[in-house]
Formats: structure tokens, C-alpha cells, sequence
């Protein structure tokens, strides 16, 4: 099984140093080269790309993002998350388990248990659940 992680790099919205885990959102272009920017998903975000590996110390730093498909550590929020678990986003980019409202816009599957603020591996999906 491949679990090659698929990365790209962008700008960071603010300071993403210690948000490595949590789910991120292009939000602007910048500079002469229209770079893309980043910054933290809100809740039942439906535009999320991808978990944040590696953060910039401050707003224009560039910050590595984990893209579809890949599994990655990511941050629990409130509630935490069972194995086999659809994963939405809270207000502050941590992810949450779906309860399946059918409005849910699902960033990722739980591959590990664990409670708010464990960091556990989650396979990158998208779709509303």
C-alpha cells in the first residue's frame, strides 16, 4: 500500500506554527505571481484542501499543506472521533466527528480514536455527508 503524502505549499494566512493538524482553506492570492494564500477552516467548512504538516512563524511564511487523498495526523475537537468516523471541521480548524445531517461537509475518515485535542491519523476525503 502506497501512502506516499501528497504536499503542496502555500502562504499562510497568520502565524502556523502550532497548528500543524488542522484543516486549512484557500482564502486569497497574493503577490505578482497570485500565490495562493491559506487560513484556518470554520466550522463545517466546505472549501478545506487539505491539513496543515508544517506551519509558518508568521503571515506570509510559507506553510506545507497535506492535500486529498493522503492520510495525515490531524488535531481532534470537541467530542473526539471513533475508528471509521466521517470528520467535519469546528470554528477553530480542528476536525469533529459527522453526525450525517446531510449538510455536513466531511474533510476526512478517522483511522485512530481519540479524544479532543489527540492527534490521530485520518484518510483526506471530501464530500457531503
Amino acid at each position: 500500500m502506497d501512502n506516499t503524502k501528497v504536499t503542496k505549499s502555500f502562504i499562510s494566512q497568520a502565524d502556523y506554527s502550532a497548528k500543524k493538524g488542522y484543516a486549512v482553506y484557500v482564502n486569497a492570492t497574493i503577490g505578482f505571481n497570485k500565490q495562493p494564500k491559506v487560513t484556518l477552516a470554520g466550522a463545517n467548512a466546505a472549501n478545506v484542501i487539505g491539513i496543515v504538516e508544517d506551519g509558518g512563524r508568521q503571515s506570509g511564511d510559507e506553510v506545507c499543506v497535506v492535500v486529498s487523498g493522503s492520510v495525515e495526523m490531524a488535531i481532534l475537537g470537541t467530542g473526539g472521533a471513533t475508528v471509521g468516523d466521517f470528520l467535519k471541521t469546528d470554528s477553530n480548524g480542528a476536525l469533529v466527528t459527522s453526525l450525517g445531517s446531510g449538510t455536513d461537509n466531511v474533510v476526512a475518515v478517522a483511522l485512530g480514536t481519540g479524544v479532543a485535542g489527540d492527534f490521530i491519523p485520518v484518510q483526506l476525503r471530501f464530500f457531503v455527508y
